[in-house]
């Protein structure tokens, strides 16, 4: 019986973008290491300048080689977040808040447990820096909701307290030393970033109507995870961290039903 797939045909720049991967992940060209000119791909593949210019274009925006204006093109040191900072508003609406809580939890929990494997004083250090910084910035939006006469500028400072947010969380991840738990969670980032800003704000502007003084503003399960970490208390922390992002779970379905 005759076999009706028809037989695709690999176009010219899909075949040029693949030969120069191909030598990337062979180690021809390392990262930081500069691969040669369209015109010298071009010879190389009997191929015209468009097509290797499209190839190059293609890795460019895929985050495999960075290609600077006067310079040439450059071997990346291949990370996912730009594909995934691209991908991720197509995930919204697909994956649900519980789905993305329930991976959250896993890179988190098993971060916590790498780390107090292994705790590094800097790391801890840095850390503590992150929370911190998230706790002054909690104060400094509460300020702003209660003195700001520009929504600007309390969208700004609301932005800058989630960045803290995930800076806090993604250096628990970064700790670990799991590099595709850190690429990962780029992609939860993104999918949670607009959510996690209307919890925030949803809850100081609670806060505040009710009289908390923001000067002394904090955030316990923040404080909490810290102090579990620096006192070697693995399950204490990935208890308080699964608590967290489970009731920030509830809380994300309750947005507008208010």
């Amino acid at each position: 019986m005759a076999n009706n797939s028809k037989i695709k045909k690999i176009s010219v720049v899909e075949q040029v973008c693949d030969s120069i991967k191909k030598g990337i992940t062979e180690g021809r060209w390392k990262p930081g290491e500069k691969i040669p000119s369209e015109g010298e791909f071009a010879d190389s593949y009997g191929v015209n300048r468009l097509s290797v210019r499209m190839a190059l274009q293609k890795l460019n925006t895929l985050g495999i080689i960075e290609t600077r204006v006067g310079e040439g093109s450059y071997v990346s040191s291949f990370s996912l977040n730009p594909v995934f900072h691209e991908v991720a508003p197509f995930f919204k609406g697909i994956i649900t808040s519980r789905e993305i809580a329930e991976l959250r939890i896993v890179i988190e929990n098993a971060s916590i447990a790498d780390i107090l494997q292994n705790p590094e004083e800097e790391e801890i250090n840095y850390l503590n820096q992150c929370l911190d910084a998230y706790n002054q910035q909690l104060r400094a939006y509460s300020r702003t909701i209660v003195d700001s006469k520009s929504s600007e500028e309390e969208l700004d400072a609301l932005h800058k307290l989630t960045e803290c947010d995930f800076a806090f969380h993604s250096q628990l991840v970064h700790m670990s030393g799991n590099g595709l738990f850190e690429e990962i969670y780029v992609l939860i980032k993104e999918l949670i970033r607009e959510h996690i800003e209307q919890l925030l704000s949803r809850r100081i502007h609670k806060a505040v109507s009710e009289g908390t003084d923001y000067s002394e503003l904090q955030s316990e399960t923040h404080n909490a995870i810290y102090s579990a970490i620096i006192n070697n208390d693995v399950d204490a922390a990935r208890k308080l961290t699964s608590e967290m992002v489970n009731h920030s779970t509830r809380e994300f379905n309750g947005i507008g039903s208010d």
